[in-house]
């Protein structure tokens, strides 16, 4: 079976349609992948477009032509988000996404009221000690000259008895927090369960809020980062809580992207997601980079994608390093391999049969498919 039963609890009729609409021939006994519309996520800082490839509690991971950036997620600039379609080799499960408006603490009105009749209770309160404390400094002096000590300390016991009562009554009125006390709200918080698929590295969530600021037009589109952890693959519930809105702001939709490193993972809530068996999605791959090109020449490539299951773990950095030399055909199917690195570790016959195994982009001359000889080196099959 494709995915475990814990999958079917969380996605229910609608992932078994997804998977019925893959052909029922033995293509469908191979790996499913997934194409969809997702979201390229960069980041503007110091003028300079960053493609955002990790988070972690405290910063954004980000990636720029020539160097990487690590920055405080509080620190990011401008973002851009650029629709796009991908293929995925995992889905992970999101619910519906339960959005509610709310007041964050600057605004809660109850914790403002809490606040101010803190403040009044002990404002009374050091009132009160001050007045006890002059009360018995004066008996003190009286006591020291001689003085009438009885009428200070009668005249001192009313004026602390006063002061309790004003205590007394800042107390009683603390209590009477009124009932129907409100605010604008300026934050938000959307409740989700969540299921990732075993074998993610480095997984995030991006939430997306749009709304409207008062009184005008543009719909802004905020994401929201968490990171997750790889290991927890059975559901979850996500809870997000974010301010930092513009007072009575109009919430008007929410969703959220999966990401795996510089990697989107579909979801089942992507839109257009179609589940491709192996060979269809290798062809798709293959079109839309002929498309790309249909009257330039481009050399033959790997397609990392399709590469077995924790590849890069299975070698060594040695043979990482390793030249080979490919030979392909017009449909990008690798036909024979051959080592031309000097010094190096021969490629035991498992790992050549399992590069063999990777497709292919064919080479293209004038827009067309041809065969061809492509110099690269192991690393270039899993980067």
């Amino acid at each position: 079976m494709l995915l475990g039963s814990s999958y079917h609890k969380l996605w229910g009729p609608a992932l078994l349609y997804l998977l019925s609409a893959v052909n029922t021939s033995a293509e469908s006994e191979e790996r499913i992948y997934y194409y969809f519309v997702g979201m390229d996520i960069s980041i503007l800082h110091k003028d300079t477009d960053y493609q955002l490839v990790g988070v972690d509690r405290k910063k954004l991971s980000l990636q720029g032509e020539t160097d990487t950036v690590d920055l405080p997620r509080k620190k990011a600039g401008q973002i851009r988000l650029v629709p796009k379609t991908r293929m995925s080799e995992h889905i992970a499960g999101v619910g519906e996404i339960q959005a509610i408006q709310k007041n964050s603490p600057l605004t809660d009105p109850k914790l403002v009221w809490q606040s101010a009749v803190s403040k009044m209770e002990n404002d009374a309160r050091i009132q009160e000690d001050q007045v006890r404390a002059n009360v018995y400094a004066r008996m003190q002096a009286a006591a020291m000259s001689g003085g009438n000590t009885t009428a200070v300390f009668n005249q001192g016991i009313d004026e602390i008895e006063s002061a309790m009562e004003q205590t007394s009554r800042i107390e009683d009125f603390a209590q009477q927090m009124p009932a129907d006390m409100k605010a604008p709200f300026d934050a938000v918080q959307l409740t989700f369960d969540l299921q990732l698929p075993p074998g993610l590295e480095a997984p995030y969530l991006v939430a997306f809020v749009d709304y409207q600021e008062p009184g005008k037009q543009p719909i802004i589109r905020r994401p929201i980062f968490r990171e997750l952890d790889a290991k927890e693959t059975n559901i979850q519930t996500i809870t997000i809580d974010e301010d930092g809105f513009p007072l009575d702001f109009t919430l008007l939709g929410t969703s959220v992207a999966v990401y795996d490193g510089n990697r989107e993972i579909a979801t089942i809530r992507s839109p257009k997601i179609v589940g491709l068996p192996r060979s269809e999605a290798i062809k798709f791959m293959r079109n839309a980079r002929a498309n790309k090109s249909p009257s330039g020449s481009l050399a033959a490539a790997p397609i990392p994608l399709f590469a077995p299951t924790n590849f890069l773990n299975s070698l060594d950095s040695k043979i990482l390093d390793t030249q080979i030399e490919v030979s392909t055909d017009a449909n990008g199917r690798a036909q024979s391999l051959k080592i031309i690195s000097p010094q190096k570790s021969k490629l035991e016959s498992d790992v050549r049969r399992l590069l063999l195994d990777v497709p292919f982009y064919p080479a293209l001359e004038s827009g067309q498919p041809i065969k061809s000889k492509v110099t690269l080196k192991i690393r270039d099959f899993i980067s």
